[in-house]
């Protein structure tokens, strides 16, 4: 196992990586910005003013800065948190049709089923503090693409903008390479999605192309973007 640590713009991002499981701490708390953090934590405590407003708001950021989060293998007991988390259009209306809405119980027994003897490991859970909140895979390619693999990727919505996608690309970009022989990593969001441009972007990700008019889903013609990371 090995130790890592990166930054984003909101997050120090200290990382326990192993083929088994990856798993890392987020906190808003960064050596770089510890200044601002307490002056920030200063003001907030002399305008509300008082030593019980100040212990609320303390308890309330420790509880936002520090979360638990991991990569690992869905299992049955993920069943309710998968369908509460997926069943929701602003992810669905992301992802290919493959990926039902509503997404019912029915759906998740499915899925589950189908991955768990999958050998090695190709679709994780994105767990926070012990709940599985979204997604990430890796997939190999066959034929002449045989040294590429695409990856794919969905998060619960309230977690969204905090930093937890990026890592997770980064985590399965890593895992990628070092399970599997290829040289190439791809992803293609939505041309109407720029968020997952911008964190594909953040993990290192270069755009490639922009296949104009590739995608329908909805009703609506969207363009399919194209973004890849090779192997160092």
């Amino acid at each position: 196992m090995k130790t890592k640590t990166a930054h984003n713009e909101r997050f120090c991002v200290i990382a326990a990586v192993s083929p088994q499981i990856m798993q890392w701490e987020l906190a808003s708390y960064c050596p770089a910005t510890s200044s601002v953090e307490a002056a920030t934590t200063q003001s907030r405590h002399h305008v509300r003013g008082n030593a019980a407003t100040a212990q609320w708001d303390s308890e309330t950021r420790k509880q936002e800065r520090y979360m638990t989060v991991k990569l690992r293998k869905w299992n049955e007991a993920d069943l309710d948190s998968l369908v509460k988390y997926a069943n929701n259009i602003n992810v669905a209306k992301w992802l290919t049709n493959g990926f039902p809405y509503p997404y019912t119980y029915e759906d998740g027994k499915a899925f589950l089923t189908m991955i768990a003897n999958d050998n090695p490991t190709k679709i994780f859970a994105i767990d926070v503090n012990g709940e599985a909140v979204g997604s990430i895979g890796i997939f190999p390619q066959a034929d002449i693409h045989e040294k590429s693999a695409e990856t794919g990727y969905w998060l619960a919505e309230q977690y969204w903008g905090k930093g937890i996608m990026t890592t997770a690309i980064l985590e399965i970009v890593e895992y990628g390479f070092s399970t599997f022989d290829i040289v190439r990593i791809f992803a293609r969001p939505f041309s109407t999605n720029p968020k997952s441009h911008r964190v594909l972007e953040k993990a290192g990700f270069l755009f490639e192309a922009r296949l104009k008019s590739a995608l329908f889903k909805n009703g609506e013609f969207m363009d399919e973007m194209i973004y890849a990371k090779l192997k160092d």
